[in-house]
């Protein structure tokens, strides 16, 4: 505060035992096992680094996590890890990671971005994946293991926005899940134009216990004035507009029509 640019840092009330990036530091002789002899530690980038406070910068409504700012972070190992970052190259087999990251922000007022994902580096020889990946539903805490020969998993993009869920406008019946997980079927007010932050809609969410939930535009007009008719009786003579019916056609003068009930099924991602 002494200086003339004073920086923000979120405090981790959860610790830096449980906020930690590693990139793992021995490698296998044999890489095509999980366990034996290790050759030479693998030393460019290994480490682990453990934080208690984030450096974050504010951006509109979300929050940025400056990821590689270790003012309050202890490191041990030759390399210091960003936070969210974990890797290794221990093993060819990508089943032996041993690289891994937890994010704890249980305690503070902040939450992960919806948007927030972890995607993995791709390195010979085979396409490697995140294991035992975990996000809670209510977004504090994150979790995986990666690694390979050498494979480094990171967020998306490199960037970790947080937010206040408060504060955060749902543009999706997805997002309104990922905000308060026991929200139940019923109209919510979403903010889907992206270039219309605040032109909002007001929309029902449907399946809202299952892992996708669908929008739905309700009609208030009703039924009575939003409906779609297949006719079912024909003409004797086709070649008239009136006059006696079939019985044996393709149709039965007895099929009776249901009255619809319409809803819209609404991609409220794209703006008319």
């Amino acid at each position: 505060m002494a200086s003339g640019s004073p920086k923000e840092f979120l405090t981790l009330p959860s610790g830096p035992d449980q906020n930690y990036a590693i990139v793992f530091a021995n490698r296998l002789a044999d890489g095509w096992r999980c366990t034996g002899a290790l050759q030479d530690p693998y030393a460019s980038r290994a480490g682990t680094t453990k934080f208690s406070k984030l450096r974050i910068k504010f951006e509109n409504s979300r929050v940025e996590v400056i990821r590689d700012d270790y003012t309050f972070a202890r490191t041990n190992g030759p390399n210091k890890v960003d936070y969210g970052h974990a890797g290794d190259c221990y093993s060819w087999k990508q089943g032996c990671a041993k690289g891994t990251f937890k994010v704890d922000l249980t305690g503070t007022e902040l939450v992960l971005a919806p948007d927030v994902h972890w995607v993995m580096e791709e390195r010979w020889p085979e396409s490697l994946t995140i294991h035992d990946m975990s996000i809670s539903k209510d977004r504090k805490v994150a979790s995986a293991r990666c690694g390979g020969w050498c494979g480094h998993c990171w967020p998306a993009g490199k960037k970790m926005h947080l937010m206040h869920p408060q504060c955060h406008k749902a543009a999706s019946c997805s997002e309104v899940k990922s905000l308060n997980p026991e929200a139940d079927d019923g109209e919510y007010t979403l903010y889907p134009f992206a270039t219309e932050k605040d032109v909002s809609l007001r929309v029902y969410c449907h399946d809202m216990a299952s892992g996708s939930p669908k929008e739905f535009l309700t009609l208030p007009s009703g039924p009575d004035e939003n409906y779609a008719i297949v006719f079912a009786d024909r003409m004797a003579d086709g070649g008239r507009c009136t006059g006696a019916l079939q019985v044996n056609g393709t149709f039965d003068r007895n099929s009776k029509l249901l009255s619809i009930n319409l809803q819209v099924e609404l991609y409220v991602r794209i703006c008319p």
